[in-house]
C-alpha cells in the first residue's frame, strides 16, 4: 500500500446537505459544487508548486554534482597531458585474478535444492546435514 504524500481536498464535491429554506435547489448545488472545484484547484496548485520546487532542488543538486565532476575531469585531463612516459617510468600491475568466495554458499544452496527434490522428508534446517544431490538411499554427508 503506497503512502500518501499529498492529499487534494475536498475529495467529494457534491455530498453536502442542502440548507433549509432554499428556493432553487439546482442553483444551490451548482454553486456549492463550483466552490468545491475552486478549492480543489487551489489545493492542486499548492501541491504542484511543492512538486516543482522539489524538482528544481533535485536538478540543482544534480547540476552541482555534474559541475564538480567536470572540474575533476578537466584537472585529470591536464595531468594526463603533462605526463611523459619516456621520462617517468609507468608501472602496470595486472589486477589479481577473481576467485569467487561464495562457492561454498552455492554448493550449500544447490545441495538443499537437490536434496528436497529427491527426498521430500529432508529438512534443510537440520544442523550440519549438507548433502550433494544423491538419492535418499545413497546419501553421503558433505563436509566442507
Amino acid at each position: 500500500m503506497p503512502l500518501v504524500k499529498r492529499n487534494i481536498e475536498p475529495r467529494h464535491l457534491c455530498r453536502g446537505a442542502l440548507p433549509d429554506g432554499v428556493t432553487s435547489e439546482l442553483e444551490c448545488v451548482t454553486n456549492s459544487t463550483l466552490a468545491a472545484i475552486i478549492k480543489q484547484l487551489g489545493s492542486l496548485s499548492r501541491h504542484a508548486e511543492d512538486i516543482f520546487g522539489e524538482l528544481f532542488n533535485e536538478a540543482n543538486s544534480f547540476y552541482l554534482r555534474m559541475s564538480s565532476l567536470q572540474e575533476r575531469v578537466d584537472q585529470l585531463a591536464v595531468k594526463v597531458t603533462q605526463l611523459d612516459s619516456t621520462v617517468e617510468e609507468v608501472g602496470f600491475t595486472p589486477p589479481p585474478r577473481f576467485s569467487p568466495s561464495h562457492r561454498q554458499d552455492m554448493i550449500f544452496v544447490s545441495s538443499i535444492f537437490l536434496s528436497t527434490m529427491h527426498c521430500p522428508s529432508f529438512s534443510p534446517y537440520a544442523p550440519r546435514h549438507f548433502y550433494r544431490g544423491q538419492t535418499c538411499a545413497r546419501r553421503q554427508p558433505y563436509q566442507p
